[in-house]
């Protein structure tokens, strides 16, 4: 589709512009392909912001129908992706599958604990509702390929391996383990929490619905190097990384020799709570010399807290919860992008922070493990708090020299292209043939 209309559960088809019959391209030629992404919007971050740039980079080369439930973060919403068919020409074809009333009714509940825990269940019944369409719209006019893209979160597979052309699920996440041995507070809460969400993903591995799509797919991609090697040890399937975030290339920094020799600035950004390991930070501030400028930015249940620490350290200001466009204003004057969580994926603050040119200092964990290398910054060995943290001390003292700042700074302009979201478009391309 090439206009901006939208229609609600309508078959939508794209230009007929594949080589003979509809569903039997080769490899290398134009292709029909249907993307199955339940969180995609123009406006919004994380997953919703990897399948909109992802359908974007696809929709160039091939005839792209998208199917989507939420553009707003709601089961069911659409207000933001409406607004933008509205001002904007589409170079792909769109298909809501709106969430039942019952769903939607349920969907605002489960914004909140304990009842978010069962939102797998109900993304699982939009899943089966979005196959009962893309049948439709393959019975009418046959797609060559289909592309699970969405959620990342390998608890929702949904049921494209059962369409009758070249399947594909990617990038595959979910399966990342809290760093317990990190938890300075083995009586905490958040500790329990963190033991139940390792059994959780352990047993995941144990669902009849995961491992027939995991079996059933044609070909598998993942988002970090640990949800491979799960996939390998669990299901005997393997596939190429590919990040489910990604650099808009034409943004990416060209600061590789400053010189400068100013004090090092440095941001921590996110959710002021125990996965964050905001304990970690406060020992970062307290043993860190009192040149480095700490910029701490977000809101939660911690953040009293960390008030009281930057009263008692000049060096540290406490910005609270600040709007994406100041939040990139902090990042462009910054050094150093700080974290020191407990778990993550591929966390967008990071590509936020890579896009500004602050030199990542992150644990050795995850999605960090998996875009970075020790040359363009620095992963910090996790398993135990205090060495983790005289790492962490001993990478500032470091970036403090200037000739060591701007050789990072040259290191990580060469790198960050790897990282584009054209890059990512490709590699996900090529698991089309």
């Amino acid at each position: 589709m090439t206009g901006a209309a939208m229609q609600t559960e309508t078959p939508l088809t794209a230009s007929a512009t594949v080589p003979g019959a509809p569903g039997t391209a080769t490899p290398g030629q134009r292709k029909r392909v249907l993307v199955i992404a339940y969180a995609f919007s123009p406006v919004l971050g994380s997953e919703y912001r990897q399948a909109w740039e992802t359908v974007g980079y696809l929709a160039r080369r091939h005839d792209v129908t998208v199917l989507f439930g939420d553009s707003d973060a709601i089961m069911g919403g659409f207000d933001h992706f409406d607004a933008h068919a509205a001002r904007h020409r589409l170079d792909f074809a769109a298909v809501k599958v709106p969430a039942t009333p019952l769903q939607q009714r349920l969907a605002g509940v489960m914004l909140r604990m304990p009842w978010a825990l069962l939102f797998p269940l109900l993304l699982r019944s939009w899943h089966a509702r979005a196959f009962r369409q893309a049948e439709a719209l393959h019975a009418e006019q046959p797609f060559d390929v289909v592309h699970q893209l969405g959620p990342i979160g390998f608890r929702n597979p949904g049921y494209g391996w059962r369409l009758d052309c070249h399947s594909y699920w990617g990038p595959i996440g979910g399966a990342q383990f809290v760093d317990t041995g990190m938890i300075r507070n083995k009586w905490s809460v958040y500790h329990l929490e963190a033991l139940l969400r390792n059994l959780s993903v352990r047993l995941q591995a144990r669902s009849g619905y995961i491992a027939k799509a995991a079996r059933g797919f044609d070909r598998l991609s993942f988002a970090t190097v640990e949800n491979a090697a799960y996939f390998a040890r669990h299901f005997g399937r393997t596939g190429p990384i590919i990040s489910d975030q990604g650099l808009h290339a034409d943004a990416l920094p060209r600061r590789t020799g400053t010189g400068d020799a100013r004090p090092l600035r440095v941001v921590w950004a996110g959710s002021l709570t125990p996965r964050k390991n905001v304990a970690a930070l406060i020992d970062v501030i307290r043993k860190a010399p009192g040149s480095v400028q700490f910029d701490v930015v977000g809101d939660g249940p911690l953040l009293a807290q960390l008030s009281d620490v930057a009263a008692a350290h000049p060096n540290v200001t406490v910005h609270g919860r600040l709007s994406r466009i100041d939040v990139m204003a902090v990042l462009a004057a910054a050094d150093v992008i700080l974290l020191t969580s407990l778990s993550e994926a591929n966390t967008a603050i990071l590509f936020e922070g890579l896009e500004n040119g602050c030199i990542p200092i992150a644990p050795a964990i995850n999605g960090f493990v998996s875009t970075l290398n020790d040359h363009v910054g620095f992963l910090i060995p996790q398993g135990d708090p205090d060495r983790a943290v005289a790492a962490t001390v001993a990478a500032l003292v470091a970036l403090g020299d200037p000739v060591t700042r701007d050789r990072y700074r040259a290191a990580l302009a060469d790198h960050l292209p790897s990282l584009s979201w054209e890059r990512l478009g490709m590699a996900h391309e090529a698991q089309y043939d």
